[in-house]
């Protein structure tokens, strides 16, 4: 929300992704950021902890036992 008004919404979130805004009351935003960008650059997106396709990187959940 907005620091001066608290009314206003800077940022929403969304399923699969977060839409940021540049103004505090024209809405029209800036940044679109997939959801699992948003946990690579919180460093919460590991190896197996999202599907690959949401990712969109091959799954490397695949362990060789011998």
């Amino acid at each position: 929300k907005c620091d001066g008004c608290g009314r206003e919404t800077l940022a929403e979130v969304f399923p699969d992704r977060l839409v940021v805004f540049d103004t505090r009351h024209g809405r029209r935003h800036i940044a679109v950021i997939p959801k699992c960008e948003l946990l690579k650059i919180m460093g919460a997106c590991v190896v197996g902890a999202l599907p690959a396709k949401e990712c969109g990187e091959q799954s490397s959940s695949a362990i060789t036992q011998n």
